[in-house]
C-alpha cells in the first residue's frame, strides 16, 4: 500500500505548503550546549554497551553483532559532535545572520 493513502489530505497539504514557503530560506541553527550534553551522554551510553557486547562477543554471535552495531553509534555520534562544533564555531565566525 502506498504510504500517500496513510496521510491525510489536510497534512499532505500543509507539509507541501511548508516546505514550499520555506524554500532558499535556511533554517535556523540552534546549537546549544544541552544538544552537546545528550550526545555526548548518548555517545558514553553507547561506549559502554560496546564494551560490554565485546565481553559477551564469545559466547554469542549476536552479541559481536550488537557490539559492532555500537561501535558503529559511538563513530556517528562522535562525527556528529564534532561537525556540530565546527558548523557551530563557523556560523558564529561567518555571521551568517
Amino acid at each position: 500500500m502506498p504510504v500517500a493513502l496513510l496521510v491525510p489530505p489536510s497534512l499532505r497539504r500543509r507539509a507541501l505548503e511548508g516546505s514550499a514557503a520555506g524554500a532558499g530560506s535556511q533554517p535556523e541553527l540552534h546549537l546549544g550546549m544541552l544538544m552537546f550534553v545528550v550526545l555526548g551522554v548518548a555517545t558514553f551510553f553507547k561506549l559502554a554497551l560496546y564494551y560490554y557486547c565485546v565481553r559477551l562477543a564469545g559466547r554469542s554471535d549476536s552479541m559481536a553483532a550488537l557490539a559492532e552495531d555500537h561501535l558503529n553509534d559511538v563513530l556517528s555520534n562522535a562525527g556528529a559532535i564534532v561537525t556540530a562544533a565546527v558548523a557551530s564555531v563557523w556560523c558564529e565566525a561567518a555571521d551568517f545572520s
